[in-house]
């Protein structure tokens, strides 16, 4: 089991870089989009909130057998590598 991750909000300009920074609460990330906004006037700030988390188990690597391949099948294709 993944161990737990606190909530956060971000906030996102559609016409924007991704956002990147988490905020700990919706009040500062709505301040955030306030302060945004006040530098780019007419652009739309949504402040997001984090509602779901997942994440899959990682499988251990897995050794596979090797053989000698059948010297009926193997044959000389002049291919030099």
């Amino acid at each position: 089991m993944a161990e737990p991750i606190s909530k956060f909000w971000m906030v996102w300009n559609p016409s924007g870089r991704i956002p990147t920074c988490k905020h700990s609460s919706k009040g500062l990330a709505r301040k955030e989009a306030e302060r945004l906004s006040r530098t780019s006037p007419g652009m739309v700030f949504f402040v997001l909130s984090a509602v779901d988390a997942v994440v899959s188990q990682v499988t251990p690597p897995e050794t596979v057998k090797l053989t000698k391949p059948d010297p009926a099948e193997v044959y000389d294709n002049e291919i030099p590598f």
